[in-house]
């Protein structure tokens, strides 16, 4: 058993002290840092270990999905997934809008918000490797940090399917259909506002940014 040396007060106290201040070649430059941040300077210079986290989970460095919504199901929990009308569809597009490797025994390779969207898919019952093959890739635009979307154009016979990833607000934008039911039919702003609602809802309990879009499109 290993006993934490601070608290997870103290932790906060060097988190926001590290935000005024810079540090080149170990001489500590701060800017407008008031008495208040002196202790959170001596604890950050007694320390021997630090632990930083990126993804969500220090020990495994993977995210996992906690909720998803579609215009005609709404809001739902992971665990939800059976018996939701287009849970299938926003599945199948996170997976195969995807980059996600697969490695020696099965191992999902890759950036860990693409691979925790791989493994819900997987856990939803889809078989990653037999779903690439079914929907061919045969054209994509990366995600980039200006255009913040990813896209992959897929074909399943004589179907072709624009799959798009990325941030919620940006993605939007680009969206003039919605499916809500069974019926395909111009956005409005009302369903805009609806989508922004539930993802800022996700927002507020630490979910990330994130949305994907289906495109019918002809050849």
């Amino acid at each position: 058993k290993v006993e934490p040396l601070y608290t997870i007060e103290d932790a906060a106290r060097v988190r926001e002290f590290l935000t005024t201040c810079e540090y080149h070649e170990k001489v500590q430059v701060c800017e407008g840092v008031t008495a208040e941040f002196v202790d959170a300077g001596h604890l950050l210079g007694s320390a021997s270990i630090i632990c930083s986290d990126k993804t969500g989970t220090l020990t495994l460095n993977q995210m996992t999905v906690k909720r998803l919504y579609t215009p005609t199901d709404g809001g739902f929990a992971e665990d939800e997934y059976e018996g939701k009308q287009d849970a299938e569809l926003l599945v199948r597009a996170m997976a195969l809008c995807n980059d996600t490797k697969l490695g020696n025994e099965g191992k999902l390779l890759g950036d860990p918000t693409e691979t925790a969207l791989v493994a819900y898919a997987q856990n939803c019952g889809f078989d990653y490797t037999d779903l690439c093959g079914e929907w061919e890739r045969i054209a994509e635009t990366p995600f980039d940090s200006v255009r913040k979307l990813m896209s992959t154009v897929n074909k399943c016979g004589e179907v072709t399917v624009a799959h798009v990833k990325g941030a919620p607000e940006l993605l939007l934008y680009r969206c003039k259909y919605i499916k809500v039911g069974g019926e395909i039919r111009e956005i409005c702003e009302a369903d805009l506002e609806k989508i922004r609602l539930e993802n800022k809802a996700m927002a507020d309990q630490a979910a990330a940014e994130f949305g994907a879009k289906i495109v019918a499109t002809d050849e």
